[in-house]
């Protein structure tokens, strides 16, 4: 979803913030990663909705290590001075 003016907020779909805490970084792929890997067993995740949503980059319904390394990626592009947003980063690489 989109938050006010058409801008992504944290905690919106594809912000890849799964923490919420305004930062985009390893943290959020290590989240992603765990639940991968409680779901993946026949655990129940723990994530909430909203955090799956913005955990599920490439909208295929499932939280899984492909959306872990795409946070990876971005978190490696914008410490290094990328400037593109999330959403046009993800539009710009292979899925």
């Amino acid at each position: 979803s989109l938050g006010t003016n058409g801008e992504l907020k944290s905690g919106d779909a594809f912000d890849c913030d799964v923490n919420g805490d305004g930062t985009i970084d390893a943290f959020d792929a290590s989240l992603v990663l765990s639940e991968y890997a409680i779901v993946s067993t026949g655990g129940e995740g723990y994530l909430t909705e909203k955090q799956r949503k913005s955990a599920d980059l490439n909208c295929d319904n499932s939280v899984d290590s492909l959306d872990a390394s795409i946070i990876l990626n971005y978190y490696v592009f914008i410490s290094v001075g990328g400037t593109q947003e999330i959403s046009e980063y993800i539009a710009s690489i292979k899925l």
